[in-house]
């Protein structure tokens, strides 16, 4: 993410230190749109996905078939998830679905 990639080392380990480890289960609904952002986290195996309403254009993001949530985007390994609406005191713009099980 560019927001983390702007801090410097010692504000990292900060963040580093107090980060807990979260499991996600398959099919698990992680992050809802319109929640209020209380946490952000870094996924460490398993795979994310998330989607976007229409209305919401994200850098990087596909185009989904349908319905409301169209646009979405595949997190891995390395990938920062909620930092956006966490950093800017927003709610939540994605639905994040657990595509495996993970941390």
């Amino acid at each position: 993410s560019s927001v983390l990639k702007e801090l410097k080392r010692d504000e990292l380990c900060k963040i580093a230190e107090i980060m807990k480890l979260r499991g996600f289960t398959k099919g698990e609904l992680v992050l809802r749109v319109g929640e209020t952002a209380t946490w952000f986290g870094i996924v460490l195996d398993g795979q994310l996905k998330a989607a976007i309403p229409k209305s919401e254009r994200w850098p990087g993001a596909a185009a989904g078939v349908g319905g409301s949530m169209q646009e979405w985007r595949l997190m891995q390994r390395g990938a920062v998830v909620g930092e956006m609406a966490l950093f800017a005191g927003m709610h939540r713009s994605a639905d994040v679905h657990a595509m495996s099980d993970g941390h």
